[in-house]
């Protein structure tokens, strides 16, 4: 519950930032639109409803019908797990399946920077530099974004934990390094579950258990990346979302982004369910992908940093923390 509460709020922070910063007004795709008016449908929140439920798994897949394919995969799963180990062949089947799509997806992805680059030359030499402005502001609304919830996650730490902000921002310090100047919040896991055990004092049982499951279901910056590319495209193609708009991306980062891979690029992969959701065409997401470093080790930080918050807020509520008693540990941190 924690989780998905703290991914929408990072997903609202992500809209409201953007839409105040809007970037993408100066720089329009519109004409794409134009010529292809059923691109600029944008989808009712009761529509969106009614839409959920798949008439026939074949033709979810077939019409690209994302949330269609998710609810039938949920589904799927549950009626999986029930059915225990004589589903086992087909869980294998799944894993391997999983392990093939994802080295697809590395080889896709191996070719995607000569792409971007011709990509950027081509619309910059078409458009100038209104492109690459766009393209800053939209970085600046991610980085806000993440700034914004930071300052939320120092504001609970001094209601719950009794400690300042900066005090908390000391003592994880390292993990958001590492996650910064490396994208994964995979690789930053053993730094994390260190920082979390001596410099946060909590229990090896609550680290070794929330933080492995948050690199995969807690991505606030994941969160903000996904709304604030949503607005962008959105601004780019002229499209106006309205409050049904707004909800439905919401919803959809939740739904999408939890299970996403905690490795760099992966962003990408989800941004298309959620753009696709609101009729928002994807052909932004390959200018986005020109600027996805910079805006991924953002993101791959604020993740990090959101697994040790709500790590601290659970072993708090359950007594396994001693953050309020260890006034030696904290005093030493500070020295250091």
């Amino acid at each position: 519950i924690l989780y998905a509460v703290c991914m929408l709020i990072a997903a609202t922070i992500g809209i409201v930032v953007t839409s105040l910063i809007a970037p993408g007004n100066r720089f329009s795709l519109a004409s794409v639109v134009t010529a292809h008016p059923s691109l600029s449908h944008t989808m009712s929140l009761s529509h969106f409803i009614i839409n959920i439920i798949p008439d026939n798994a074949v033709s979810a897949f077939n019409e690209g019908n994302v949330m269609q394919i998710l609810v039938f995969a949920l589904i799927f799963g549950i009626a999986t797990n029930l059915t225990k180990e004589k589903a086992q062949p087909v869980i294998s089947l799944f894993k391997a399946f999983f392990n093939v799509v994802m080295k697809l997806a590395g080889i896709v992805m191996a070719f995607a920077p000569y792409g971007i680059f011709a990509l950027i030359a081509c619309v910059v030499g078409e458009y100038g530099l209104e492109a690459l402005i766009s393209l800053l502001q939209f970085v600046l609304s991610v980085y806000l974004g993440c700034l914004v919830l930071w300052m939320i996650y120092g504001v609970v730490a001094a209601f719950v934990l009794r400690i300042s902000p900066i005090r908390f921002f000391k003592c994880i310090i390292n993990p958001m390094l590492v996650a910064f100047t490396t994208s994964s919040s995979a690789a930053t896991l053993p730094v994390t579950l260190q920082t979390a055990s001596k410099n946060l004092g909590v229990s090896s049982e609550i680290a070794n258990f929330l933080l492995p499951l948050g690199t995969s279901l807690n991505l606030n910056g994941l969160s903000i990346y996904l709304s604030a590319a949503a607005i962008f495209a959105a601004n780019i193609y002229g499209i106006h979302l309205g409050m049904a708009q707004y909800v439905i991306i919401v919803s959809m980062i939740v739904l999408t982004a939890m299970g996403a891979a905690a490795v760099p690029g992966s962003a990408l992969i989800v941004m298309g369910a959620v753009q696709s959701s609101v009729g928002i065409p994807l052909g932004a997401i390959p200018l986005i992908a020109g600027v996805d470093r910079l805006n991924d080790m953002m993101q791959t930080c604020t993740n990090v940093t959101g697994d040790l918050f709500a790590t601290v807020i659970v072993a708090k509520s359950e007594e396994k923390i001693v953050v309020d008693a260890d006034k030696e540990k904290i005093s030493a941190i500070n020295q250091s």
